[in-house]
């Protein structure tokens, strides 16, 4: 986490506590351990120790804040992480399940979350097949059978069995704790990418077979969209993201080494399907990739992606080099100057980039860039200089001080604990 906003942190939480001290007539030195049992004091608690989980520190363990921690250390810890292996599972799965005992009524949200990192944990398992993840999946959300259906990942047998499309494996039947199916929901854009995504990574399909998964995938998308209905639909206009796009870009540049295909893949969904969020990632990759094979294309899709997403400097970048070294310095020269105007593309050019640019071309570096890079210099002289005179240490708060590792081991021995008293 940056420093400068730790240190944000730190100053609304000492005012914070100050306001609260003031307020309950107490003395500002007062020891915060003082303080756990106090009803009054909750609400800085729960902001305490969210921001030590953020840091990964053991937060305050106490009875009063178990029905809060829960919910923050499967979010800090295992929710919204990714660097995440099979061997956190049974930890993810002993906190999950000590957090539905604990909760009379379970927030939907923490449910979904919780299902969406199972499904996570599923998909990134050495061997994981995607028939597995589809009968989790609709285990957990039961009204998305349906939805796989209308996409052509599974169908269903002479005997009433569902079976993936691509290869007749029957998709077993599994069963999962009642708390954790929502039968009223459908999964997210992130659960059905992760579907994709392993379909793709076990399966050598074609061609024909990418093309139409994704004739499939666009068709069920215009269908849900011209429905103003389906408002907590995936594919509504709300919900719906690029996130499975990239998946098929990924697939189509990575092992069909196709760039023109998914270039034409793209360029349709953008014009027929309505997208709340463009990721720019992949679509970068591409306009690069198709820089060195198809300029005229790597330049269509520049052009109109940039109208829908933040194409990042990369793509600009390698059209740039790709024209400069075929001759074209006056069309490279208008694609820069369209990149200088933007602040934001502009500032992200690499310091080897802006090297070729100054050097070989010739060119003056962005004024952005330039902006940027004097503007972090009083910055880091100020860091350097407080962490020389010891200064940042002087002013962390004692409750911030001497802080543990986060330690998986010791929060399930605490939650045991307070279930075996609540439980007297």
């Amino acid at each position: 986490m940056n420093k400068g906003r730790n240190k944000d942190t730190e100053r609304l939480l000492k005012l914070l506590l100050e306001r609260l001290l003031i307020a309950n007539s107490l003395p500002l030195d007062t020891d915060i351990s003082a303080l756990t049992d106090k009803e009054e004091f909750l609400v800085f608690f729960r902001m305490l120790n969210r921001f030590k989980l953020r840091r990964n520190r053991l937060p305050i363990l106490r009875p009063m804040f178990v029905r809060h921690l829960i919910p923050f250390v499967l979010e800090s810890k295992f929710l919204i992480s990714r660097r995440i292996g099979s061997s956190d599972l049974e930890a993810f799965l002993k906190i999950l399940y000590r957090y539905l005992s604990f909760s009379e009524t379970n927030d939907p949200r923490i449910i979904m979350k919780a299902d969406a990192a199972f499904l996570y944990f599923m998909a990134k398992m050495p061997g994981s097949k995607v028939e597995i993840l589809l009968a989790y999946t609709m285990a957990m959300f039961p009204q998305s059978r349906s939805l796989f259906t209308s996409l052509n990942l599974i169908s269903k047998n002479s005997n009433g069995k569902d079976y993936l499309t691509h290869n007749g494996k029957v998709i077993p039947n599994c069963n999962i704790r009642d708390e954790l199916c929502l039968v009223d929901k459908m999964p997210s854009m992130k659960i059905i990418q992760l579907i994709y995504d392993r379909l793709f990574l076990g399966h050598e399909l074609t061609k024909w077979d990418v093309g139409a998964l994704f004739s499939r995938y666009l068709d069920e998308v215009r269908r849900i969209q011209s429905q103003d209905t389906l408002s907590d639909h995936p594919f509504c206009r709300n919900n719906h993201s690029s996130l499975i796009l990239e998946s098929f870009i990924r697939y189509i540049i990575t092992w069909l080494k196709k760039p023109v295909f998914a270039y034409n893949r793209v360029i349709v969904f953008l014009n027929s399907v309505y997208c709340s969020e463009l990721k720019s990632r992949y679509l970068s990759i591409l306009i690069s990739d198709l820089s060195r094979r198809s300029l005229s294309h790597a330049c269509s899709l520049l052009i109109r992606a940039e109208m829908d997403t933040k194409v990042d400097s990369d793509a600009f970048f390698s059209i740039i080099n790709e024209m400069m070294r075929l001759g074209e310095g006056e069309s490279a020269k208008k694609y820069y100057a369209y990149a200088c105007r933007s602040q934001r593309i502009s500032k992200s050019f690499t310091d080897s980039q802006i090297a070729k640019i100054c050097v070989d071309f010739k060119w003056d570096a962005p004024k952005y860039w330039l902006i940027n890079r004097l503007s972090n210099v009083p910055k880091v002289i100020s860091e350097f200089e407080n962490e020389k005179s010891g200064s940042n240490s002087d002013m962390t708060p004692a409750w911030l001080q001497k802080e543990k590792q986060f330690n998986t081991d010791v929060f399930i021995s605490f939650l045991d604990r307070c279930q075996k008293t609540e439980n007297r």
